[in-house]
C-alpha cells in the first residue's frame, strides 16, 4: 500500500528517525516488515520487552510491539521527571557529543583497528557506534562530522570504495563490524534504528536515493543480530526483579546468544570467553558508559551497590582493547568496590587514565557523580 504526503500517524519515529519515516510513507507493508526485525529478540525468537516501568499502561514485561513504537522518543526529548527516574533506577547517563568524539578518535588513531570488531556494552541509544545526534541534547550532527566507530567506518569506506558495488561491499562489512548490547528495550529499538538509519543515511548520501527493498530488508537482519537485549552481568534476558549477580557471569547455561558474520551460526554470548584461552578473543575494543550502580539495593543494605567493575571485567575478557567511562573513586581506593579488585586493575601495567574530572557535571551536566567521571582505557 502506498502513501503519500507527511502527517503524523501511529507508528511515527520522528523526530529520530527521517529515513524510515520515509519509507512507512511511501510503502506500509515495507515498514511493518522492517519493524518486525528491528523489535525481534533473536536469543528468544519473540519480541524485545519494554524492561522498563516508565510506559504507562505497559507492563515491565511485556513485548514492545509495533503500534507501541510511536510512544517511544530518545532519552533528549523526554520529559525531565522520567530523565531524573531512569538515572535512579538504571544509571542511566547519556554521554556528550564532545565525550563520545574523544573515546573513539583515541581508538581509531591505530589503524590495524579499524577494519576490526567493536562492541558498545549497555550502549542505550549508540551514541559509540552512530553519533547521529547528541544524545545529551538531541542536536543532529551532519554526516561528515559524525565520530561513532560506524560513522568512522563509512567515512573510510567512501574514501576507500572503487565503485558502486565495492562501497555496498565495504558498507555492509562495517555494519555487520559494530555490536552492542543494551537492558531497556526503548533504548535497544532506538539503537537499532541509528545503526540501521546511520547506513541507510550513507546510501542515500552516495546514490540519492533508498537503497531497494532486498538490501534494505537484509542490512536491518544485520543490525538485529548485532544490537541485542542483555542483562550484561547475567549475560541473559532481563528479568525484572532478578539482576543480581551471578557466582559465573559466564555459566553456559545463560542463553542471550550473538552473532559473528564469519561463521555459520549463532552462539552463547556466554562463550565468546572460552575464544580468551586460545588468545583469540571477539572483539578488537569494547567501549562505552556502562550503569555504575544497581537498580536494587542489596539485601540489608541502604545504598545501591556499584556495578560497573562487573561491566569492566566483562570486557576484559571479550576484547583486546577496553575503553569505558566510570566513577572515579576507587582510583583512591575510595567508593564500594572489593579493594582486592581496585589493587588488581590499579596494578596493571595495560591500565591508564585517558581523562578524569572531579567535578563530574562539567561532563554531565545535571548528573551527581560523586568521584567524577573517568575514561579507562586497558589493552
Amino acid at each position: 500500500m502506498k502513501k503519500t504526503g507527511l502527517k503524523n500517524g501511529e507508528n511515527e519515529l520522528f523526530p529520530f528517525s527521517f529515513s524510515l519515516d520515509k519509507i512507512r510513507y511511501e510503502d506500509d507493508s515495507l515498514y511493518s516488515e522492517l519493524l518486525k526485525i528491528l523489535l525481534l529478540d533473536r536469543s528468544r525468537k519473540r519480541n524485545i520487552i519494554w524492561a522498563t516501568d516508565a510506559y504507562k499502561g505497559r507492563d515491565w514485561e511485556s513485548p514492545v510491539c509495533q503500534s507501541s513504537v510511536s510512544a517511544i522518543r530518545p532519552r533528549a526529548f523526554k520529559e525531565d521527571a522520567e530523565k531524573q527516574s531512569r538515572v535512579k533506577t538504571h544509571a542511566e547517563v547519556f554521554t556528550p557529543f564532545e565525550v563520545v568524539s574523544q573515546m573513539t578518535e583515541t581508538l581509531w588513531e591505530e589503524p590495524e583497528g579499524r577494519d576490526k570488531t567493536y562492541l558498545e556494552i549497555a550502549c542505550g541509544e549508540a551514541p559509540f557506534i552512530t553519533s547521529r545526534y547528541d544524545t545529551a541534547t538531541g542536536n543532529p550532527i551532519p554526516l561528515e562530522k559524525r565520530v561513532g566507530i560506524l560513522d568512522r567506518k563509512l567515512q573510510q569506506t567512501e574514501k576507500a570504495a572503487e565503485g558502486d558495488e565495492d562501497w555496498i561491499e565495504k558498507a555492509e562489512a562495517a555494519l555487520k563490524s559494530v555490536y552492542g548490547y543494551e537492558f531497556q528495550g526503548d533504548s535497544l529499538f532506538i539503537a537499532r534504528v541509528n545503526v540501521l538509519d546511520a547506513f541507510l543515511e550513507n546510501f542515500v548520501a552516495r546514490f540519492h536515493r533508498l537503497c531497494d527493498r532486498d538490501l534494505l530488508l537484509k542490512e536491518a537482519n544485520i543490525v538485529s543480530w548485532n544490537f541485542w537485549q542483555m542483562d550484561g552481568r547475567t549475560q541473559s534476558s532481563p528479568v525484572k526483579g532478578k539482576g543480581s549477580v551471578t557466582n559465573d557471569l559466564f555459566n553456559d547455561n545463560l542463553t542471550c546468544r550473538i552473532r559473528f558474520w564469519d561463521q555459520p551460526k549463532s552462539t552463547l554470548f556466554s562463550h565468546i570467553r572460552l575464544e580468551e584461552r586460545r588468545d583469540m578473543k571477539r572483539f578488537y575494543a569494547c567501549i562505552g558508559n556502562p550503569p555504575y550502580q544497581s537498580a536494587e539495593k542489596e539485601s540489608g543494605a541502604s545504598f545501591h551497590a556499584s556495578i560497573y567493575p562487573q561491566f569492566m571485567e566483562q570486557a576484559y575478557h571479550v576484547a583486546d582493547k577496553v575503553e569505558l567511562i566510570t566513577p572515579a573513586r576507587f582510583l583512591s581506593g575510595a567508593g564500594r568496590v572489593n579493594r582486592k579488585w581496585s589493587e588488581k586493575i590499579l596494578n596493571d601495567p595495560h591500565f591508564s587514565v585517558l581523562y578524569r574530572e572531579q567535578d563530574s557535571k562539567k561532563v554531565f551536566p545535571n548528573i551527581d557523580l560523586r568521584g567524577g567521571g573517568v575514561h579507562l582505557p586497558l589493552g
